[in-house]
């Protein structure tokens, strides 16, 4: 096969321990089922809230506690998740999670102009969306 991808300048995503994942996916679907998805995004003081939760959880899991008592899931997983949260609020707050992904060009569909720029797709319907690639070194 001779086929050609333009990924030079991504993050190799698949360094990621998967297993450590999906143990952290399991501790987000929890969370999310017992308040919500986005939940967590919603707290007051959420850097000192997490920064305490993710502790907690190391401290359990340094003395020999492996599981959390009410989810029986790893107490690393709740803290890494926790710990994500924190970068994610940053990176958010910071503007910081500038990752070129492209153009989407939104259509509205009768009035036939489009923009570059971003928008709530929540605030729009009946539109017609198109993705320009970025361009990657090889």
């Amino acid at each position: 096969m001779n086929g050609v991808k333009y990924d030079k300048n991504k993050p190799d995503m698949y360094l990621l321990p998967p297993r450590a994942l999906l143990e952290v996916g399991k501790v987000l679907t929890y969370g999310a089922n017992k308040y919500s998805p986005d939940n967590w995004r919603q707290l007051d003081s959420l850097q000192e809230r997490y920064t305490s939760a993710a502790l907690r959880h190391i401290l359990a899991d340094m003395a020999g506690e492996e599981n959390d008592e009410e989810t029986e899931m790893s107490h690393l997983a709740h803290a890494i998740c926790c710990l994500l949260f924190k970068l994610e609020d940053k990176l958010m707050e910071e503007d910081e999670f500038d990752i070129d992904l492209g153009t989407i060009n939104i259509f509205p569909a009768e009035e036939g102009f489009y923009m570059d720029q971003p928008i709530t797709i929540g605030d729009i319907s009946d539109v017609d969306i198109t993705y320009t690639l970025p361009e990657y070194e090889n």
